[in-house]
């Protein structure tokens, strides 16, 4: 899901190059990381999280309940993410923008 998606702004960013077989792991991984980190993935504030639909609606690719989603938003945050994340237990709210994707 971080990789191949809709193309909309609530989606992962939209790589601007086909996919390698001999960088995949590497591109999938930071694609991972720069959705995560970024606040249409997920953002905490006075300990309740909001994060993207895509985790709702794909909950079972992601763990199949919060504590998964969670798991994994916590493998691949920064620091600050990651710290903000420690006393989270559940998803307070999920968000979504169907606007297109209009990066160049």
């Amino acid at each position: 899901h971080y990789a191949v998606n809709c193309a909309s702004i609530g989606c992962p960013n939209l790589q601007p190059r086909a996919w390698s077989a001999d960088t995949l792991e590497r591109e999938l991984d930071a694609a991972a990381r720069a959705f995560v980190n970024h606040p249409r993935a997920a953002r905490v504030a006075n300990s309740s999280l909001r994060v993207s639909s895509i985790y709702e609606w794909f909950k079972v690719d992601f763990g199949g309940n919060d504590a998964g989603v969670i798991s994994n938003l916590r493998r691949f945050a920064e620091p600050t993410l990651r710290d903000q994340l420690a006393g989270v237990t559940r998803i307070a709210a999920h968000d979504y923008d169907w606007s297109l994707n209009g990066a160049r």
